[in-house]
């Protein structure tokens, strides 16, 4: 494929029909599983898991008594943030709520998935080639758990098209020093937040990054990031109007919280109950990482990495099993991203989206590690991975070029 892009004569022809060819592939995959993979028995005996049911409870609610509150049939709360139910009501308002509301949320992931491959065909090209781009888009097309979550009622598929969204937009803006495009990208990012907060503490790091990289000027960076500010209120503002009416205090993200004290050790059952976990788990860890530091660090750094990242959230039906014949990509993914990430200390072009794997990583340590946490992460992987291995050919090429010279 490589070789084709480098001599074809008509190479944005060709890398069009190659991504046409990638979108279809990804698409397909993805409408498979919603028409013909599903589950039964799962929570309150529907083919909803926990977490499905009450987003999908949520949105109805919404539609029908006009109530915003999670896990809760009348009473208003902000236990979320709301952008994944109001995304769900909107879907239901057009196509009805039940099974076939449902059922055309699921294939708008699905083409949101196949959308978000083309993202990342985007963002691999602008920070470096065609040839990035291309191989990170077919890496994300038929990675296994992007694929299996686009079926699910869950935030995985709607944050991961937004944070993609969202990334590319910062990219064109630095690039274009366009101040619409930070507005525009505040607006995105409120738009993932508000789908997923988790990294709401990153909202600066492509300003900062920016700032130390090109030497910019202070007033220069401090303005672009205070307009890609006026995005990111205008979208959280009717949230935060809500909160204050309704919950009668401003509320930044949500109610919820996600606590580190289950997270401090592996078998979490041994831990007695607590009154404040917050207050609790900063005590417990800094007495673990008194009296026994090696054990703590080997847990919070290899311990949870081999969790989250050792194996992928990804199981099917007996009658599927050949839907896992791409199941080492998670693997080669994986590996040849985590090269990446360590190379972009020497490598400018992908350090910044490095970045945003490391600090996201960090941040999900805290926490009781899940195989799911990885997930909204590979699509970066997944570009950082294409980087090295085209790095890696271009090596190889110059290494034969150099000999063929020498032999003549």
């Amino acid at each position: 494929m490589i070789y084709i892009l480098n001599h074809a004569k008509n190479k944005n022809a060709l890398t069009f029909a190659v991504l046409i060819f990638i979108f279809l592939i990804s698409l397909s995959y993805r409408i498979i599983f919603v028409y013909n993979v599903n589950f039964t028995g799962l929570h309150m005996g529907t083919g909803l898991g926990h977490d499905e049911y009450y987003y999908n409870k949520t949105a109805a609610n919404l539609i029908e008594h006009g109530v915003f509150g999670y896990m809760t049939d009348a009473v208003p709360n902000a236990y979320i943030t709301p952008g994944y139910p109001l995304f769900l009501a909107a879907v239901y308002s057009v196509f009805g709520i039940g099974e076939s509301g449902i059922l055309y949320a699921k294939l708008i992931q699905a083409f949101l998935s196949s959308f978000s491959v083309l993202l990342v065909f985007l963002i691999g090209k602008k920070i470096s080639d065609t040839k990035v781009g291309i191989i990170s888009a077919a890496f994300v097309s038929v990675y296994p758990p992007l694929v299996f979550y686009s079926r699910f009622l869950l935030t995985e598929t709607l944050y991961i098209f937004l944070f993609l969204l969202y990334f590319y937009t910062q990219l064109s803006a630095f690039k274009k020093e366009g101040y619409f495009l930070h507005f525009a990208s505040g607006v995105v990012f409120a738009a993932a937040i508000l789908t997923r907060p988790l990294i709401f503490a990153l909202m600066p790091l492509p300003y900062i990054y920016t700032f130390f990289r090109c030497k910019s000027g202070f007033r220069k960076t401090a303005f672009s990031f205070l307009i890609f500010l006026l995005g990111f209120i205008l979208l959280m503002s009717p949230w935060w109007i809500r909160n204050i009416i309704t919950m009668k205090k401003f509320i930044l993200l949500c109610t919820q919280s996600n606590p580190f004290y289950y997270g401090i050790i592996e078998n979490y059952a041994e831990l007695p109950q607590s009154d404040n976990e917050l207050i609790d788990g900063i005590r417990l860890i800094l007495h673990y990482l008194k009296t026994k530091p090696v054990e703590t660090v080997k847990w919070y750094t290899i311990g949870k990495i081999n969790i989250i990242f050792g194996k992928q959230d990804y199981w099917i039906q007996q009658g599927h099993m050949y839907l896992s014949s791409v199941y080492m990509l998670h693997y080669l993914i994986f590996i040849t991203g985590s090269i990446g990430v360590v190379m972009s200390l020497f490598v400018e072009k992908i350090r910044l989206i490095s970045a945003y794997i490391v600090l996201n990583t960090m941040a999900q340590l805290l926490f009781i590690p899940v195989e799911r946490y990885a997930v909204p992460l590979m699509p970066l992987f997944a570009i950082c991975g294409a980087y090295i291995l085209c790095h890696i050919l271009r090596q190889c090429k110059n290494c034969g070029d150099d000999a063929a010279a020498y032999i003549v």
